[in-house]
């Protein structure tokens, strides 16, 4: 026997409703390919400015240089560059809770030696965006020991100078 009505009524019912969402839900998949493969995803989440100043560290940086970035930057900087960071994801950082703290007493402008700290601890690049964080971060222009490498109005890309300028 096929089943009893009600049985061919739900078979039927479900797949109508497959047969009218798998074109969509396919569709959907692929765009999402094509965002994720050409990284345009990230424009969604962050500003465009924050891929490009990642692509110039990619380009730039040596591979597996360390680089400080913020609560959100840091998350990145493994992913769209070749290079390190100082904190990044929590799953893959280790002591993160000390490095979370270091990281947002730097960006405040805690550390007296702000060169000689980044130095100890063999960072060679930082990202200064700002809109990252809840409250203002100090500017780092004309900090002693960091160059300005790249530049929009929303991201900053600083290279630490193994001697002050």
């Amino acid at each position: 026997m096929a089943g009893t009505p009600s049985r061919r009524r739900y078979r039927w019912i479900t797949g109508v409703c497959v047969a009218l969402t798998l074109p969509g839900t396919l569709l959907l998949l692929v765009r999402q390919m094509q965002l994720y493969g050409d990284g345009t995803w990230l424009g969604h989440y962050h500003p465009v400015s924050l891929r490009q100043a990642m692509g110039w560290l990619d380009r730039h940086a040596p591979p597996g240089a360390l680089v400080l970035g913020g609560a959100v930057s840091g998350e990145w900087v493994p992913a769209l560059t070749r290079c390190r960071s100082y904190a990044g994801h929590w799953q893959f950082t280790l002591d993160r809770r000390r490095k979370a703290r270091e990281q947002g007493e730097f960006y405040a402008g805690l550390p007296a030696n702000r060169h000689g700290w980044l130095m100890a601890r063999g960072i060679r690049y930082v990202v200064w965006w700002p809109g990252e964080w809840n409250a203002p971060i100090a500017p780092l222009d004309g900090e002693p020991g960091l160059a300005l490498r790249w530049e929009s109005p929303e991201v900053r890309l600083y290279e630490v100078r193994p001697s002050r300028e």
